[in-house]
């Protein structure tokens, strides 16, 4: 089998020849350059430092242009909250943000804060408990459920839903309305416009409330006492809630 030396390219009928060729000296062999230069890999933090908006296009994906959030490193969170509306459980009480979310299976009420609302409401039990967990391991035996009113005030008129509500203690949303009601009761949430829109109920709209007022603006020394809001879960029985 030819060989070819891959510094001058002359070609032998043997290994041996060509390694003796290489022993003895390749003339084409001091040409070539002692020192490689190895093209610079960016950082990470060089890379981070690049704003998306200056990388070269790719047809079929469209950058975002919306505004980024003018906080410190890390913590965008602090400008947010999980998405509430304004609502109370009769016509006498004071309306209070409760929390909608459509990744939620069953919707919930706190204890003291139904107490509160409808100190009067029938209290209904389930035949057995089902078993929730919030952030962590606390995990909670509910057994008490009830059929609540739940009033969402709009603009000139109030929406009323009539809907099975399980009760739980120390939830600090108040109220959790999950998709078992925001799904039949046609509730559409417009991130965009700050709308609740419920369409059971002549489609009338209620304000949706998602940015925290006044924002968090948080510093370096400040991080530790401010703590996001957000979803705990998860539970045997595929139910969350915020706690």
């Amino acid at each position: 089998m030819i060989q070819a030396c891959q510094f001058c390219h002359m070609k032998f009928p043997s290994n041996n020849q060509l390694h003796r060729h290489v022993r003895n000296g390749c003339s084409a062999m001091n040409k070539v350059p002692t020192t490689i230069t190895v093209p610079t890999v960016p950082t990470i933090t060089a890379l981070s430092a690049v704003p998306i908006t200056s990388m070269k296009p790719t047809p079929g994906l469209i950058c975002s242009d919306a505004k980024k959030m003018d906080t410190t490193v890390g913590y965008s969170f602090h400008e947010w909250r999980y998405a509430t509306a304004n609502a109370h459980l009769t016509v006498t009480a004071s309306p209070q943000p409760i929390c909608l979310d459509t990744g939620c299976t069953m919707s919930l009420v706190d204890q003291k804060f139904l107490a509160e609302q409808a100190p009067s409401i029938s209290i209904q039990q389930m035949s057995s408990p089902i078993t929730v967990r919030g952030l962590g391991t606390n995990r909670h035996e509910l057994k008490d459920f009830i059929t609540l009113d739940i009033h969402l005030p709009g603009d000139d008129k109030t929406a009323v839903i009539t809907r099975e509500v399980h009760i739980v203690e120390d939830l600090k949303a108040k109220m959790l309305l999950g998709i078992d009601v925001l799904g039949p009761e046609r509730v559409l949430l417009n991130l965009n416009s700050r709308i609740v829109t419920i369409r059971s109920c002549q489609n009338i709209r209620v304000p949706l409330i998602l940015r925290l007022n006044p924002p968090i603006r948080s510093t370096a020394s400040s991080m530790s006492r401010n703590t996001p809001s957000f979803p705990s879960w998860h539970l045997a029985s595929q139910h969350r809630y915020y706690h």
